[in-house]
């Protein structure tokens, strides 16, 4: 969280990934400093008492002024940014499916606050925010 501060403080975009089963507590406090915060559906649920997701995005506000999406597996995403909310349709994706590479790539939770692509295979030093604590890693 003292990373988060620091950051937020030097005008640097903080951003997280939240999935169910993180403490509440420390993903609420990660969310507040967010300037984006990307939650799992059963995650925002848990933490917004609802199921549905805009009104769980909403709830969320009351917390945090950071751009708050839910991802909704292969229904899409929802975001919240500022009172407007934006849905994106999931894409069916036609191709033989390597669940241990899948899992490697989401697994990697890489957050990225230079606008530019990332390389998972060659990533550079990366900030590595998670509820539970923060986390510096040097390669992937």
């Amino acid at each position: 969280l003292q990373l988060a501060r620091t950051a937020r403080t030097s005008g640097v975009l903080v951003t997280t990934d939240v999935d169910a089963g993180c403490g509440a507590d420390n993903a609420l406090a990660l969310i507040e400093l967010a300037t984006h915060a990307v939650l799992s559906e059963h995650a925002l649920a848990a933490l917004a008492g609802t199921t549905e997701p805009e009104r769980g995005l909403r709830a969320l506000r009351a917390r945090s002024r950071a751009v708050l999406v839910v991802t909704l597996g292969p229904r899409g995403a929802m975001a919240l940014a500022d009172s407007d909310i934006v849905t994106v349709p999931g894409i069916a994706v036609d191709a033989p499916l390597d669940r241990n590479r899948v899992n490697t790539i989401a697994n990697a939770e890489i957050a990225d606050t230079t606008n530019t692509p990332i390389d998972i295979h060659n990533a550079q030093p990366t900030i590595i925010m998670r509820p539970r604590s923060v986390v510096q890693s040097s390669s992937m």
